[in-house]
């Protein structure tokens, strides 16, 4: 199968790193993301063909005293698809094709270090807008 780099945002320990995918292999994301389903969180461009951001769809169900979260310094509200800006869990970015296929991503691995900041806990308002808190 064809493979692909795409970078793995780590808030546990606190670090961006590069791992390889491959296309049509939907279970090397679940196993980097560590999950049981994951959704897009975020488009880091506005394009045909962003870069995206792949996160654990219950991120905000993991026991809060365990979890750790990072958000995007300045990531303008229409690139969110929650509104939020802070992620619980490991995320993916992974590039996009005009087809829907993810890719390489086109930001840098410098690049998205300086985009991320790491928090180990979540803000009130997130947790009340995901869990009907």
């Amino acid at each position: 199968m064809p493979k692909y780099n795409a970078f793995l945002i780590n808030p546990f320990t606190c670090t961006v790193s590069e791992v390889t995918l491959e296309k049509k292999d939907i279970s090397l994301i679940y196993k980097n993301l560590d999950c049981r389903t994951f959704t897009i969180g975020a488009a880091l461009t506005e394009s045909e063909d962003p870069d995206v951001l792949m996160v654990d769809d219950e991120g905000l169900f993991v026991d809060m005293d365990v979890q750790r979260f990072f958000k995007f310094n300045d990531l303008p509200p229409r690139y969110r698809y929650d509104g939020s800006n802070q992620f619980a869990g490991k995320g993916l970015i992974v590039g996009s094709d005009t087809e829907g296929g993810s890719q390489a991503p086109k930001i840098s691995i410098e690049a998205l270090r300086g985009m991320i900041s790491w928090e180990s806990r979540a803000r009130e308002d997130l947790l009340s807008q995901n869990t009907g808190a």
